[in-house]
């Protein structure tokens, strides 16, 4: 259950065996405001993509969300399937440790036939958008070379007349908006999908967590 406004609440609510509600648990909302930043950047993106800041906050925000996103529905998956707390709060703290991808692979186990072939078609191109967060998260300068054997007189022209580094270039092309920024968007859908069949198959083994 999710209360929006400047600054948004998630809480779960439980509900006992007798009907009633058993717990009401707040949560951390950092994937709503992950989401809330990665969109506004996606927007931003879309009216300027020239601007490296809005590629930037664009592919770092959403792939925070996307993590975040996985992590809450992975940890309702285990609680609802484990009729053990103590077994499943054990299986959590092995599983958080997994990548978001080996994460996203246990999910899919929830999936339609369908759902699991986008999963598949998805999964290739959203490592390219993790592999260049990655290059983002922990950065170190990458040269290039410009010329060789120049005198004095020719360094400054060479210079005034570089070409913008390849990662710059990346960050401010169409290919963040049209490529990284879609892909994104589509894997936060998949993931919404998958979640509602895991609430639903909770649901019917009688589990009731009321969470978004």
């Amino acid at each position: 259950m999710r209360f929006r406004g400047k600054n948004p609440k998630s809480y779960t609510l439980r509900i006992g065996k007798d009907g009633g509600i058993a717990e009401v648990s707040a949560i951390t909302p950092l994937d709503l405001i992950y989401k809330r930043i990665f969109d506004n950047a996606r927007r931003s993106v879309r009216r300027n993509p020239t601007n490296i800041e809005n590629g930037i906050k664009a592919i770092v925000f959403g792939c925070f969300w996307l993590e975040a996103r996985t992590n809450t529905i992975v940890h309702d998956a285990i609680h609802w399937e484990s009729s053990n707390t103590r077994f499943g709060k054990l299986i959590w703290e092995q599983v958080k440790k997994a990548s978001i991808f080996d994460k996203l692979n246990l999910i899919s186990a929830f999936c339609t036939a369908e759902q699991l072939q986008e999963f598949k078609s998805l999964n290739p191109k959203l490592r390219q958008t993790f592999d260049l967060r990655n290059r983002l998260a922990h950065f170190k300068g990458e040269e290039q070379l410009l010329a060789k054997d120049v005198t004095i007189e020719q360094v400054f022209p060479v210079i005034d007349n570089a070409p913008e580094p390849r990662l710059i270039r990346l960050l401010t092309s169409a290919k963040i908006a049209d490529e990284h920024v879609r892909m994104i968007a589509q894997c936060g859908k998949w993931l919404t999908k998958v979640a509602m069949r895991i609430t639903k198959s909770a649901t019917q083994q009688g589990a009731q967590p009321d969470r978004e």
